[in-house]
């Protein structure tokens, strides 16, 4: 058996809306549904306090690829941003540092100007259609 951690973040904190334990089951159940076993589930607040971070530990009956292992955490309903950047970090190469989890924001809506000019917003949307994951409605 391999074992991993799949990390989750969570930009809104429903643990307080009572959330959080039928969450963790849902995830179980999904997970073990595709043949892994769940170890632990552990989670804790973002630094911010406005969101969750979770970490599954689990194993599985085979070797997962970066790419198994970003989907599983996009059906654990990790951060849909978190899970293109990640993609895009696996397409290019990325294999070591390719799983982080932000603790800040990043950036939040309307795009004003100097965020339109930003090298690294373009560098990332750049990537992002060259390997035909830029996200519908984004523009350049």
């Amino acid at each position: 058996m391999a074992s991993y951690t799949l990390i989750i973040d969570h930009d809104i904190r429903f643990d307080q809306w009572g959330w959080k334990e039928p969450y963790e089951k849902a995830v179980k159940a999904s997970l073990e549904a595709l043949g892994l076993k769940v170890l632990q589930i552990i989670s804790k607040p973002s630094s911010s306090g406005r969101g969750l971070h979770y970490w599954i530990h689990v194993e599985s009956p085979k070797q997962l690829s970066d790419e198994e292992i970003n989907m599983l955490q996009f059906i654990a309903g990790d951060d849909r941003v978190r899970v293109q950047i990640n993609q895009l970090r696996i397409a290019r190469g990325v294999r070591k540092f390719w799983n982080k989890c932000f603790d800040h924001v990043i950036h939040t809506r309307p795009i004003d100007e100097k965020c339109k000019l930003c090298k690294l917003r373009k560098t990332i949307l750049k990537m992002a259609k060259e390997e035909g994951l830029l996200a519908e409605g984004v523009q350049l």
